[in-house]
C-alpha cells in the first residue's frame, strides 16, 4: 500500500550478469497505489526480457489520487524477446479507480496485448502511441471511443491512462499522472478536495508569466518566492504557507473570497478586485485594489498605490495601512469618498487651484488653513503650505502657481491630476519636511518654466510620459 502523502520510485539497471530484470515484481499480491509509484527497467541483454513491472498472479490498482508510471527499457538484438512496461501473467491485472496510470516499453507498453486498461471514474483521458516516448499519440477522452481500442494494444508501446481535472497552470493540464510534478520541475503540485478539506495547490519557488485557472475553492501553500499570471478561481482562494505570491495579472472569479493566513503574502502587481478579503498575514498592493463587500483581519498591509474599501470598513483599520498609496472608503450614493494615506485622513479638493489669481474668483479660499482645509496660501510671501491633503482635478492642471513660488510640505498630500500636477510660471522651490504623491497621465507631474529646486521633503511623482518638466533648467 502507498498511502497518498508517500511515493515510491524504483529502478532496475541491466546487470553484467545479463539476467531477466524487473523494476517492480509481484507473486500472489495486491498493490494499491493512492500515492505515486515510479518503476523503470533499463535495457536488456540478448534473449532477455525485461518489464518495468511483473504481476504474477497480482492485481495493480490504481486508486482516486494514486498514479502509477512503469517504463521500460529496449530488447536485446534477437527477437521474441520481450521488454514491457508492464507485464501480467497468470491472472496478473490492472484496475483503475480515478487515478492516473502510465506504461511504455521498447517491445509493447503492456503484455498479453488484450490486457485492458481502463479507468472507472470520469472524467477521464488516454493516449496509445506505437513510440515508446509517446510522441503523435491518439488521444482519446470518452469511454465509449476507448471501448473500441482497450485490450488490442500490439504494436503500442505508450499508454496513458489518467483522470483529468478543470485545473490549468502555466497552459497545462492537471491530471492525476502528473498531479505530484504538474509542470515537471518539482515547483508545482496538486491535491485534490478530500472530505472536508478543500484543493491544495503547491507553489514552491514556481515562476511563470501563464494563468492559475482553477475550478473549485482552493487552498495555495506557498514556499519561497513565487509569481503567476492571471489567477481565474470559483469560489474561496486560501493563501497559506511561508512564501509569497507575486500576482502579475488579474483575479477573476465570481464573488471571490480570499484568505490570507499562516506567513503567506501576497503582492499585487496589476488591478483586482476581491469581494471579500480576509488578511491574517500581509499583503503589499502596488496596483489598485478594490473590495466590494467586507474587509477582516489582523495582518499587515503595505499599500503603494491605491485601496479602495467598502463603506462597512471602520476608520481605524484603515489608518493602520502604511505605505505611500491612497486609501479610499467609499461612504454611499451621493456622497463623497473618504481618503486617507499613511494613517491620516486627507483634506478632499475636486477642483483646481489657481494661486495666480485672486481668490474671489472662487480657486481657492483666501482664509483656508492646514486645520480646516488641509492648505494655506500666503499671497505675500507667495508660499503654498500643504498640509493633509488630496486634489483631485480633470482641468489643464491641479495647482498653478505665480511666479518666485514655494510649496512648503507639511503633512501628507496626493495630487491626482488629468493633464498637469503643478504649474509653476518660472522658480519654484519645494520645501518642508512632508510628503507629496503626484500621479498624472500624459503631462508632468510638475512643470516649472525656469528653475526647480527641491530643498526637503519627499516626492513621488508618477506620469505615463514625463514625471518632471523644467524648461530653463538649473537644478538644485
Amino acid at each position: 500500500s502507498i498511502e497518498s502523502d508517500a511515493m515510491l520510485s524504483a529502478f532496475a539497471m541491466y546487470g553484467s550478469a545479463g539476467a531477466n530484470i524487473k523494476g517492480f515484481d509481484a507473486l500472489d499480491a495486491i498493490i494499491e497505489v493512492n500515492g505515486k509509484l515510479i518503476v523503470e527497467s533499463g535495457n536488456v541483454g540478448d534473449k532477455k526480457y525485461g518489464s518495468g513491472i511483473f504481476l504474477r498472479n497480482s492485481n495493480l490498482k490504481v486508486l482516486g489520487t494514486g498514479s502509477v508510471e512503469a517504463r521500460a527499457g529496449n530488447p536485446g538484438p534477437t527477437s521474441g524477446f520481450g521488454v514491457y512496461g508492464v507485464k501480467t501473467s497468470n491472472g496478473g491485472s490492472i484496475t483503475i479507480d480515478g487515478g492516473g496510470f502510465l506504461a511504455s516499453g521498447g517491445s509493447g507498453a503492456i503484455y498479453p496485448y488484450d490486457t485492458p486498461v481502463t479507468i472507472t471514474a470520469p472524467p477521464v483521458y488516454y493516449e496509445i502511441s506505437e513510440n515508446k516516448d509517446g510522441s503523435n499519440p491518439t488521444i482519446y477522452t470518452s469511454a465509449e471511443d476507448w471501448a473500441t481500442v482497450n485490450g488490442k494494444f500490439e504494436n503500442i508501446k505508450y499508454i496513458k491512462a489518467t483522470t483529468i481535472y478543470d485545473v490549468y497552470v502555466n497552459d497545462v493540464q492537471v491530471t492525476r499522472l502528473n498531479s505530484h510534478d504538474v509542470l515537471g520541475d518539482g515547483t508545482v503540485s496538486y491535491e485534490v478536495a478530500n472530505g472536508a478539506n478543500p484543493a491544495t495547490l503547491r507553489l514552491n519557488n514556481a515562476s511563470f508569466a501563464g494563468d492559475l485557472k482553477l475550478s473549485e475553492p482552493t487552498s495555495i501553500i506557498l514556499t519561497g518566492e513565487n509569481a503567476v499570471g492571471d489567477i481565474h478561481t470559483k469560489g474561496e482562494l486560501k493563501l497559506g504557507g511561508s512564501g509569497e505570491l507575486t500576482l502579475n495579472g488579474s483575479l477573476e472569479g465570481t464573488d471571490t473570497k480570499v484568505i490570507v493566513e499562516g506567513q503567506a503574502k501576497l503582492i499585487t502587481s496589476r488591478d483586482i478586485t476581491i469581494k471579500e478579503l480576509i488578511n491574517n498575514s500581509s499583503i503589499e498592493n502596488n496596483a489598485k485594489l478594490t473590495i466590494t463587500d467586507s474587509i477582516s483581519g489582523s495582518g499587515d498591509i503595505v499599500n503603494e498605490e491605491r485601496i479602495v474599501f467598502p463603506s462597512s470598513t471602520d476608520e481605524n483599520f484603515v489608518k493602520n495601512v502604511t505605505g505611500d498609496g491612497l486609501c479610499e472608503i467609499v461612504t454611499g450614493a451621493g456622497e463623497p469618498s473618504a481618503f486617507y494615506s499613511q494613517g491620516r485622513r486627507l483634506f478632499l479638493v475636486t477642483d483646481s487651484l489657481d494661486f495666480t489669481t485672486d481668490p474671489s474668483h472662487g480657486s481657492y479660499k483666501a482664509d483656508a488653513t492646514l486645520e480646516t482645509d488641509g492648505y494655506s496660501f500666503d499671497s505675500i510671501n507667495k508660499v503654498l503650505t500643504l498640509g493633509n491633503i488630496l486634489i483631485g482635478s480633470v482641468y489643464d492642471y491641479a495647482i498653478k502657481l505665480p511666479k518666485e513660488a514655494t510649496v512648503t510640505l507639511e503633512g501628507i498630500s496626493h495630487i491626482s491630476a488629468g493633464k498637469l500636477g503643478i504649474l509653476a510660471d518660472d522658480n519654484l522651490i519645494v520645501d518642508g519636511a512632508g510628503f507629496l504623491k503626484i500621479e498624472t497621465e500624459n503631462l508632468p507631474c510638475i512643470l516649472a518654466n525656469k528653475t526647480l529646486s527641491i530643498n526637503n521633503g519627499k516626492i513621488i511623482a508618477k506620469s505615463s510620459r514625463i514625471a518632471l518638466l523644467v524648461l530653463d533648467v538649473e537644478p538644485n
